[in-house]
């Protein structure tokens, strides 16, 4: 029986078919290695990674923790898993979705780049559980759900041109900008800070309270990944 998405990147539906390839290791002898993925930032609580396989390449046999996947390009990926099971996953640019841990080789199909962003909740030897802030009913304009679990919760963040977003809490969190950003933020203090950010940028943020506005003449559009366990 072949593994549902669940085992593989999360519980949304994509287009998973067997593949025939005998032996554990014929994926990584299909195609040439792929570069090593980047890590864009990495603390005591996540490892955030950015892969990029070309048209052909392959990632040989390796593990992750549970993570959070972002899907930066469309994609269609051939895996083979720790068991030697074998399977094919499409999947859009901008799905997210959670995997449990898993040991797995990854080889393109497509005939364009992939490219994703991982966020890797690293494994805590002492943790203290994590209470997340109401931020859906604190601004539910701009906050969207896009999945939660007993480990993390993402929200998706919009923001149009010159828009002002309300007064919100945040916990520890990565924020992985899916456009480029100029932003505003106003804290509790009535302090205001300016950053502009590019489309891709990964940043890890601490607990705040503040209030956002965008600057620019384009929307903004952000994933935030709310781990909710954090060492003692």
């Amino acid at each position: 029986m072949n593994p549902g998405m669940d085992e593989i990147i999360g519980p949304a539906a994509a287009n998973l078919s067997p593949v025939a390839l005998p032996g554990l290791l014929a994926l990584v002898l299909l195609a040439p290695p792929a570069a090593p993925s980047a890590v864009e930032l990495e603390n005591d609580v996540v490892r955030v990674i950015h892969p990029r396989i070309g048209p052909g390449e392959s990632k040989p046999m390796h593990s992750h923790p549970g993570r959070v996947v972002i899907c930066l390009t469309d994609m269609r990926a051939e895996q083979t898993l720790g068991d030697g099971r074998v399977v094919v996953r499409d999947a859009k640019a901008g799905d997210v979705r959670w995997s449990p841990p898993i040991t797995h080789a990854v080889r393109n199909l497509a005939p364009a780049p992939m490219e994703l962003i991982e966020v890797e909740l690293k494994p805590l030897a002492k943790s203290r559980a994590v209470t997340l802030p109401d931020r859906l009913g604190q601004d539910p304009d701009h906050f969207a759900p896009v999945l939660e679990n007993d480990e993390v919760r993402v929200l998706r963040f919009r923001l149009g041109p010159h828009e002002a977003g309300k007064r919100h809490t945040d916990t520890p969190h990565v924020s992985v900008f899916l456009t480029d950003a100029h932003l505003e933020l106003t804290d509790a203090a009535g302090q205001v800070r300016e950053a502009q950010v590019k489309a891709g940028t990964v940043a890890w943020s601490g607990a705040e309270e503040h209030a956002p506005r965008n600057l620019g003449d384009q929307p903004i559009e952000l994933l935030s990944v709310e781990p909710k366990a954090a060492p003692e």
